[in-house]
This record gives C-alpha cells, sequence and structure tokens, in this order.
C-alpha cells in the first residue's frame, strides 16, 4: 500500500500502476512539492506540521484497516517526531531526493533494511537520541493522538547522523540492493554488515 500526498490531497494506491497513473497525472505538482521539500530551511517543521494537518484523515483509513508506507508523512506507525527526526537526519534535498527514486519502479524494491539514527548536542557533544525521541514512544498502547502529533524539539547545534545498513549473512547483493546502496552512498553515509549465525544448544542436561 503506498499514500501520496500532493498540495493537501491524500491518494491511497494498492499497486504499482495506480500509483503510477496517479504521479504522470500529477507530475508538475508532485515535482513542486519536492522541490519544496529540497529547498526549504527546515524540513523537519515541514514534515511535522504536514503529519498534524492531516493526522485526522490518515486516522481514519487507518481504522479501516489502512497499512503500508506513507510518502512525506508518514504513517500512524510511527509518532510525528521520529519522522521530523528522520527528516532532520536526511535533510531537504536527500529526503526529496529518495521519495523521487521511490517513484521509479526499478526502485520499489532493495530498500536497506536498517535505518540507524543518532542526534549529539552541540554543546556538551553526548548522545541525545534517546532523550529526542524515547523508545517508549513506540509501544502500541501509547499510541494516543497526543503521543502521535506530539513535535520534535530541536536543541540548537544539533548535529545529526543516519546511516541506512543492509543486513547480509551468507547470501550477496541483489541487484537492486546494489543499486539503492550507490545512489544513498553518493550523498547519505550506507553500507552493508556482514552477519554470522551461532546455533545454541537448548538441550539440557
Amino acid at each position: 500500500m503506498h499514500v501520496l500526498v500532493v498540495r493537501g490531497k491524500t491518494a491511497f494506491f494498492r499497486n504499482w500502476k495506480a500509483l503510477q497513473s496517479f504521479y504522470e497525472s500529477r507530475k508538475v505538482a508532485i515535482g513542486e512539492c519536492l522541490s519544496h521539500i529540497a529547498e526549504t530551511n527546515n524540513v523537519a517543521q515541514l514534515v511535522g506540521d504536514t503529519f498534524t494537518r492531516h493526522y485526522e484523515l490518515y486516522k481514519a483509513h487507518w481504522n479501516r484497516g489502512v497499512r503500508g508506507s506513507v510518502i512525506v508523512c508518514g504513517s500512524l506507525k510511527y509518532p510525528c517526531r521520529s519522522l521530523q527526526f528522520l527528516a532532520a537526519a536526511l535533510g531537504g534535498p536527500a529526503l526529496a531526493g529518495i521519495i523521487r527514486r521511490m517513484l521509479k519502479k526499478s526502485a520499489l524494491n532493495g530498500f536497506p533494511d536498517l535505518t540507524c539514527l543518532k542526534a549529539i548536542s552541540q554543546d556538551k557533544k553526548e548522545d541525545i537520541t534517546k532523550t529526542l525521541l524515547p523508545f517508549s514512544s513506540f509501544k502500541p498502547a501509547s499510541k494516543s493522538k497526543k503521543v502521535l502529533t506530539e513535535k520534535l524539539i530541536i536543541p540548537e547545534g544539533t548535529e545529526f547522523h543516519i546511516r541506512f545498513v543492509e543486513v547480509k549473512a551468507t547470501d550477496h547483493l541483489q541487484s537492486n540492493q546494489t543499486l539503492w546502496l550507490n545512489y544513498l552512498r553518493s550523498q547519505i553515509d550506507a553500507g552493508v554488515l556482514r552477519v554470522k549465525a551461532k546455533w545454541i544448544s537448548d538441550s539440557t542436561e
């Protein structure tokens, strides 16, 4: 399921053809929106304001069982401030570029498994990730309107770090995964994490 927000209107798509048809007929408007994202001085605030403005509409669809990824605003699986955190870490140009690439059929699959985020205070050089984005905000029981729509307050001078990670064991990167990593590496930190399985016996003696 894809959700696209264009000039305040929300459209839900169940397949690629529907999304592509919507995109082709509104290519100019979508291009303007992406340009606005790329050029804004505060992309985190833009994401927060957009999320808040469309919250009730998303909630109505969510209650009817709609699930999936949301382009620009995110879905109600994630609180507003987590999306703002991601936007702040990426920056406007990179966020707009990723969205633009996701509108291509060849880029539908292969996006890295993990998105690692960290925030460092400039004055004390401390990791303030958990302060800005406490894990409790992701618990299902806490997803009230207040929690979901609460905006991120970013201290002045906060330094954000982001890294996209593809996790691999013995298998090799697929072509679409390689394309995504190469694209992300051109402007963002991205890489491959190799893991080795370790079998632990559950027998008791």
